[in-house]
């Protein structure tokens, strides 16, 4: 009994699995724009959404087009749009949507400038603060941040100023864990302990 105690805890105390990383100006489409590394998948969507005085609206998830080189995903939403996630015209939103619930683990723009900052929603609700700056050379931290989905947002500013313009080069999340996958595997272990005590008596 000792030792299904043991495994018992160990199986309580789950572990967080591997992170899988997204690099999407190298990694090939797999068609949809959707990828898989490491067992996760995700897939990528374009949209628009209202800054102010409602930053908290996404005024449409998948009515753009996704856009990818070798910098990283990007949206196109007119004519003559560069590709970038940007604020010219409409408030781009890129959405990467995944196939289970993970943990955010950080993300690096692309063609990021010391002006750029964005706006940052977890499964379509606007996470505060509204503007986030990435470090010069792109990177941010998600840490602490879970769910299924995470959408990148660029705007024009207050009053229609400067807007922002980036792409996303890459992305590490990491599964979470199922606590059920664990109790079903202890109930296996105590249902063949059950059975060697018959054995035995």
């Amino acid at each position: 009994m000792k030792t299904l105690s043991t495994i018992a805890a160990l199986l309580i105390c789950t572990v967080p699995a591997g992170a899988a990383t997204f690099n999407f100006g190298s990694a090939p489409n797999a068609g949809s724009n959707t990828w898989t590394v490491d067992g996760v998948t995700t897939k990528a969507t374009a949209g628009t959404y209202r800054d102010f005085p409602n930053p908290d609206t996404i005024i449409c998830s998948d009515c753009e087009t996704v856009t990818r080189n070798s910098s990283g995903l990007g949206v196109s939403s007119h004519l003559f749009d560069t590709g970038d996630i940007d604020g010219s015209v409409k408030n781009d939103l890129l959405t990467l949507t995944f196939n289970s619930v993970v943990n955010f683990g950080s993300v690096v723009f692309s063609g990021w400038g010391s002006g750029d900052s964005f706006d940052l929603f977890i499964d379509g609700l606007l996470v505060d603060p509204e503007e986030r700056a990435a470090n010069s050379s792109g990177y941010y931290s998600l840490a602490g941040l879970m769910g299924t989905s995470i959408s990148f947002g660029a705007d024009a500013g207050l009053l229609g100023g400067s807007f922002d313009r980036y792409r996303i080069s890459s992305i590490d999340v990491a599964p979470v864990p199922l606590p059920a996958a664990g109790l079903m595997l202890l109930g296996g272990l105590g249902g063949l302990a059950a059975m060697r005590r018959r054995a035995k008596g």
